[in-house]
């Protein structure tokens, strides 16, 4: 899947991305996902249904060196 998503300072500072529609939809029924970046890197995430969000995207964002509205 790929999608767009603008990333807030607290998505930077928590090393997460709220649960967009889309998202929620195609991660239903997950607990954990393995994430790919565009050089073939993996990253483990979890999907924490009770907040709303993927976890564990703070290796990727500093890999990235993304900042707010990236």
């Amino acid at each position: 899947m790929i999608a767009r998503y603008v990333l807030t300072s607290a998505c930077l500072h928590s090393g997460t991305m709220n649960l967009i529609q889309p998202l929620r939809v195609y991660l239903q029924g997950k607990e954990q996902v393995l994430l790919r970046d565009e050089e073939g890197e993996t990253y483990e995430g979890r999907i924490n249904w009770q907040q709303g969000r993927l976890e564990g995207l703070a290796a990727y964002y500093a890999k990235r060196r993304l900042g707010v509205n990236d």
